[in-house]
C-alpha cells in the first residue's frame, strides 16, 4: 500500500464466505439463505407452469437436491447417489411422488367424489376416440 494506512472493516467477503471479526458463520449462512431464496423465486415461474411435464419439474428439483446432498456429504459426481441417499436416510423425489401417486390411486376410488369416477373409468388412448 506504499506507506498508506489501510482502512479497517467489520466484515468482508472472500470466495463467497462472509468473514468478520468474530469468526462466526452467521453472515455466510444468511447470505446463502438469501441466494437460495432468490433461486427458488427464479424457478417458481417454471415450476408452476401447467404446460411443463411433471417429470421435468421433478428432474429439476431432484438435480438441485442432489447437488446439496453431494455438498453436505462432501463427495464428487462419481459417487452413487442411491448409496449416499441410503446412508443419509433420504428418499428421492421420484420415490416420494410415486408413493403418493400409488396411495392416491388406492385411496380415491373408495371416496365419493368425481375423482373416484375418473379412476374407475377405463383409460382410453387419444387415437382410439
Amino acid at each position: 500500500m506504499q506507506g498508506q494506512k489501510a482502512d479497517s472493516t467489520d466484515q468482508y467477503t472472500y470466495l463467497g464466505y462472509i468473514m468478520n471479526s468474530n469468526w462466526d458463520i452467521f453472515g455466510t449462512i444468511q447470505n446463502n439463505k438469501n441466494k437460495v431464496r432468490k433461486a427458488v423465486y427464479a424457478a417458481y415461474s417454471f415450476l408452476r407452469r401447467s404446460d411443463v411435464l411433471t417429470a421435468l419439474k421433478i428432474k429439476f428439483i431432484n438435480s438441485e437436491i442432489d447437488k446439496a446432498i453431494r455438498m453436505v456429504a462432501n463427495v464428487g459426481k462419481s459417487e452413487a447417489m442411491e448409496r449416499i441417499r441410503d446412508e443419509l436416510d433420504i428418499t428421492s423425489v421420484f420415490m416420494r411422488t410415486s408413493t403418493a401417486r400409488e396411495r392416491a390411486y388406492h385411496k380415491w376410488p373408495t371416496s365419493k367424489t368425481w375423482i373416484a369416477d375418473l379412476i374407475k373409468a377405463p383409460m382410453k388412448a387419444r387415437m382410439a376416440t
